[in-house]
């Protein structure tokens, strides 16, 4: 057993829990600036920084059976893997080779195990809702102003993202929100979806405090208003499809059917409805190639982040010309690295997602667990029309909340259950069961 240090109730290495839970928290909200002198973006740094201080985390809170040496070993392989990628980048080499292959998978592994050690702690996992679900807020709070005002940082996807393809919406609204993500729109949309359910769960499970339930009722208002101004049609309805589904278990299914009537009347009764109903959809294209590249690339896939290079080779289909990647990220990782690169994929989002069933179950978990897992699933269904677990600083959030809150299932499992009551019988005596009898008998 772990000792706190004394007057904290604290386990040792707390602080550089919620440290490192706070900067992958952080990592989405930050844009992808690529520096080229160094081979690193802008979003790379809160990921390394939070393998250094997770390890330290998980090195101060078990000093017996993780020696201090050799959390050291593991911080100093890692960053010196960063630092050479970065290095061949500067010498000339391919940095997409380098960091886009196995020292990014490292470092995911990394913090995946890191996620799953620390997310014992309760406290910590509770910071990291609150903390993803605030950033995520501000980042749409960002947007909606930049929506407003027209703000735009050229191609960087910060601010808005003017109109290009959608001639539905073009004239009538300004652009796309991006927020500071620097990826595209449909970015903004899933990092909004994902965080959505979680603040309308805190507003609802805010009870009695009125500025608690004002405090998240209003960034759930920010989240969804924002959401709906990306125009991401997947990551729209999923966001508030699972609200939806969240008021109708935690409070009644007549207010889900209200809220879902709303929302249907405040999308199909303004322009944003032609957006998903008018403007085309690639996606079989996309698809079509995708499934060609993996046929004629089956066990060891084009390379990673060669994708596009290979794509001139399947780009035409029955269904059109193919002019992207194939936004999906099973398809994805089975084209670039192998069928069974994709077959492993899917095998860790179900297992992932693995308590959901579970957490629909327990009544009494508290509603943003609910609602997180409600999200995360939303989150691994939209990944199949764009590839977001290739996205890294999504992709990060997603693995850190899954498998933080896996320990969930844990403490839900190995939680001792209350004996039954059982109440004894009161002796009565010969007498008086001998009047209890004849009272009982019928009379002659």
């Amino acid at each position: 057993m772990v000792r706190s240090r004394a007057g904290t109730g604290r386990p040792p290495g707390w602080r550089a829990g919620a440290a490192f839970f706070l900067l992958l928290a952080l990592t989405p909200a930050v844009p992808y600036l690529q520096f080229s002198s160094i081979g690193l973006a802008l979003n790379d740094f809160p990921p390394i920084l939070a393998v250094g201080v997770g390890l330290y985390a998980v090195a101060a809170r078990h000093r017996r059976g993780l020696p201090l040496r050799t959390s050291a070993v593991a911080l100093v392989t890692v960053e010196i893997a960063l630092l050479a990628g970065a290095s061949a980048a500067a010498a000339g080499l391919d940095l997409k080779d380098v960091l886009g292959g196995p020292v990014r998978w490292l470092e995911t592994t990394l913090i995946i195990g890191l996620a799953f050690v620390l997310g014992t702690d309760r406290t910590l996992r509770t910071l990291l809702l609150r903390w993803a679900t605030i950033i995520a807020a501000a980042d749409a709070l960002f947007g909606i102003g930049a929506f407003v005002t027209g703000f735009s940082v050229g191609t960087h996807y910060i601010g808005i993202e003017p109109f290009r393809a959608y001639d539905s919406l073009f004239g009538v609204f300004p652009g796309r929100i991006d927020g500071t993500l620097g990826l595209p729109a449909s970015g903004a949309g899933a990092l909004f979806a994902l965080a959505l359910p979680v603040a309308a769960a805190y507003a609802i499970g805010a009870g009695a405090d009125r500025q608690a339930r004002i405090r998240w009722s209003f960034a759930a208002v920010t989240l969804a208003v924002a959401l709906l101004f990306t125009f991401d049609r997947v990551s729209t309805a999923l966001g508030f499809g699972l609200v939806v589904v969240l008021l109708g278990l935690r409070l009644k299914p007549r207010v889900a059917v209200s809220a879902g009537v709303v929302l249907l009347v405040l999308v199909l009764g303004s322009p944003i409805r032609d957006r998903f109903l008018k403007d085309g959809n690639d996606r079989a294209a996309l698809w079509t190639a995708a499934i060609k590249m993996i046929r004629a690339n089956l066990w060891f896939g084009v390379g990673p982040s060669k994708y596009e290079d290979a794509l001139p080779l399947y780009r035409n289909t029955p269904y059109g010309v193919a002019g992207t990647t194939a936004h999906n990220s099973v398809l994805e990782a089975a084209a670039t690295l192998g069928l069974l690169a994709g077959v492993l994929l899917v095998i860790a989002i179900v297992a992932s997602l693995w308590w959901l069933p579970a957490a629909l179950r327990l009544r009494s978990a508290a509603p943003e667990v609910l609602a997180a897992w409600l999200a995360l699933t939303g989150f691994a269904l939209t990944s199949l029309t764009v590839n977001f677990f290739f996205w890294p600083q999504l992709g990060l959030l997603y693995w850190t909340m899954a498998l933080a809150l896996s320990r969930v299932r844990s403490e839900s499992a190995s939680r001792p259950r209350p004996p039954a009551r059982s109440t004894p019988r009161p002796a009565i005596p010969t007498a008086d069961r001998r009047i209890l009898a004849g009272a009982a008998a019928p009379p002659r």
